[in-house]
């Protein structure tokens, strides 16, 4: 997900360097995890897990068509007077399909590890969750302390 402040810091001195870029930007990528998210559980609901495996590889496949991911000069504006649509339509073409099946991989992957019925995954997932807690508490913790430290002098 490093990619999003990535693209929009390519973007921004194209549509004038406003905070409302930054703000499309967000919409977008928060409606593409969305849409990700419905596209996993859709798939997951509503086809047998081989054909969604099938489904997923493929579009996956599809997506390495997309990369690298660097915006087309052809997406600069002639003028900026209301952006949002242009920033929407930008970030489609060069890293929707991407972003969406990145954000849908995961929730795929448990899908598929939850029918195996296999304690062994569930283990590995509980333990991967609880890693993923403690890494993010010590961040809050560093960047706390840090803060801190900077405002404090």
């Amino acid at each position: 997900f490093a990619v999003e402040p990535l693209i929009a810091k390519m973007i921004l001195p194209w549509f004038g360097g406003s905070a409302g870029v930054w703000m499309a930007c967000l919409l977008f990528f928060q409606a593409a995890l969305l849409v990700g998210y419905a596209y996993a559980h859709l798939l997951a609901r509503l086809a047998p897990p081989r054909l969604q495996w099938l489904v997923h590889v493929a579009l996956l496949a599809l997506s390495f068509a997309a990369l690298p991911i660097i915006p087309s000069p052809a997406w600069k504006p002639t003028d900026v007077y209301d952006p949002l649509l242009r920033i929407i339509a930008l970030l489609s073409m060069t890293v929707g399909l991407p972003f969406v099946l990145l954000a849908a991989t995961g929730t795929l992957l448990q899908s598929w590890l939850a029918r195996d019925n296999d304690a062994v995954n569930m283990v590995l997932y509980d333990r991967t969750l609880l890693w993923l807690t403690f890494g993010l508490a010590i961040i809050g913790f560093v960047m706390v302390i840090a803060a801190t430290r900077l405002l404090l002098g």
